[in-house]
Formats: structure tokens, C-alpha cells, sequence
């Protein structure tokens, strides 16, 4: 389950940093920086590509823990945006909100692969 979640995520991620910079900008209430937007996009990108390695070569379960703990910096990195620059965009708040979901919802699965 861990690398289809990574895929999912890290690539539509990669996908809105690449190919949908300035308008997600935008959306979430931050100022445009493609220079970020895509080295971001790229960082998102390569876990994807490394999710599908990990699939295919079967090296191992724990791909997933890389992505969540991007999307636990990026909701801290929300949150304080929205602290210190007033941004209160509802889609700048929801990165938290869905982490914590995710969190929730991978985490169990996460304690079970440890213990195998």
C-alpha cells in the first residue's frame, strides 16, 4: 500500500509544483517562486519515481515514511504561514487538516509492517 500512496500524493504533488505553478500558488495564497515550485516539484517527483523502484524491486516497505514525514514538515510550514502572514486561505488550512487524516490513516498499517 505504501508506494501506491506515495505515488498518488508525491506525484500530483510533482505534477501541480511542475506543470501548475503560479495558479496552486495562487490557490493556496502564496507569492509565485518557480524556482522553488520546481525544485520542490522535483524533490516530489524523484520519491515518486523512487516509489515505483521500491514496487517494482521490492526494496522494501517504508517508502511511505519518507512522504508522510514531507507532508508533516509542509503542514508545520502551513500552519506557520498562516500564523505569521495571515494566510487563511481554506486550502492553506486543509494541508494540516488532510495530513493528520493521512497520518491516521497510514499509520496503523505502518505499525504493522515494523513488527513483521
Amino acid at each position: 500500500m505504501g508506494p501506491f500512496v506515495v505515488i498518488i500524493m508525491s506525484g500530483t504533488v510533482a505534477f501541480e509544483s511542475l506543470f501548475l505553478g503560479e495558479a496552486a500558488s495562487e490557490k493556496i495564497g502564496y507569492m509565485p517562486n518557480r524556482a522553488y515550485q520546481i525544485q520542490s516539484g522535483l524533490a516530489n517527483a524523484a520519491m515518486t519515481v523512487t516509489a515505483i523502484l521500491v514496487y517494482v524491486l521490492d526494496w522494501g516497505r517504508f517508502i511511505g515514511v519518507v512522504m508522510l514525514l514531507f507532508f508533516v514538515f509542509s503542514a508545520g510550514n502551513h500552519i506557520a504561514t498562516g500564523i505569521r502572514a495571515g494566510n487563511t486561505k481554506t486550502i492553506n488550512l486543509m494541508r494540516p487538516v488532510m495530513v493528520l487524516f493521512l497520518v491516521g490513516l497510514l499509520f496503523p498499517h505502518l505499525i504493522n509492517a515494523v513488527k513483521r
